[in-house]
């Protein structure tokens, strides 16, 4: 991907919102799987890569297909009802095709500036670290995309509430 193609000249006054999730391919691809291996910067992932594959196409065979993509689909799709027009929603991986940072070349190419992250990561620890890491490597202050982020889950009231209706909703009044 190279920054040089971006079209920052067409603005679009609308907002993309991109959600984010870690992702993973519904069949074996070993291309993908390196691909996420070599994303990982331990050197000692790098060396073992032989053995990862071999564990990734063996937990392939026995799980079979995965519905991860689907299942994030339906994700933006009830977002996309919910939210107004003047929001873009779409998604983007963490270790699957589209990579974030193909999502996010992709969003300016069409003209979106103002571009809204979502990680959908429960708590804030290295894989949030690693996504604002990539995010901030492609430099797109520089063509005056404005990237927020919102907050992992873990610091969301609505998902504090969330359980506490749950565990209220299964727990007897009595007890």
């Amino acid at each position: 991907m190279k920054i040089g193609n971006l079209n920052t000249y067409r603005r679009k006054e609308d907002k993309a919102v991109l959600l984010v999730v870690e992702g993973e391919s519904s069949v074996y691809e070993p291309s993908k799987a390196i691909t996420n291996i070599l994303l990982n910067e331990k050197f000692l992932n790098k060396i073992s890569i032989p053995f990862q594959l071999y564990n990734i196409k063996k937990n392939y065979r026995m799980i079979g297909r995965s519905d991860y993509e689907r299942n994030t689909k339906k994700l933006v799709e009830k977002l996309r009802s919910v939210l107004s027009d003047e929001y873009y929603i779409n998604i983007a991986y963490l270790k699957d095709t589209e990579y974030v940072e193909e999502k996010i070349f992709n969003l300016v190419t069409e003209g979106y500036y103002k571009i809204i992250v979502v990680p959908v990561i429960i708590s804030e620890g290295s894989e949030f670290a690693k996504l604002k890491k990539r995010v901030e490597k492609l430099k797109l202050y520089n063509y005056n995309v404005q990237i927020r982020w919102t907050e992992p889950f873990w610091n969301s009231e609505y998902l504090a509430m969330s359980y506490l209706n749950k565990i209220s909703n299964n727990v007897d009044a009595k007890k």
